[in-house]
């Protein structure tokens, strides 16, 4: 995590810089919805190669209520 917003629309962010174990399990969980209301985001996979390519994998979500968690997915090799 590399930095943990509590208050307010975030971003949150996450970053893994040399993965070793795959798949990967992608997941958002929803601690206290507070007076925004839902929580409606995406969770970009960002991708480098090494050699300039960049890819991003998109997966949107909408949290309606507290403690709740949605998995997104894998990430793959």
């Amino acid at each position: 995590l590399l930095e943990d917003l509590t208050d307010g629309y975030g971003p949150a962010m996450f970053a893994i810089h040399q993965p070793t174990a795959f798949p990967c399990q992608v997941a958002v969980r929803y601690l206290n919805r507070g007076p925004p209301g839902p929580g409606i985001g995406t969770v970009q996979v960002i991708r480098h190669d090494g050699n300039g390519n960049v890819t991003v994998d998109d997966r949107p979500f909408v949290l309606q209520k507290d403690g709740v968690t949605i998995p997104l997915g894998a990430i793959e090799r």
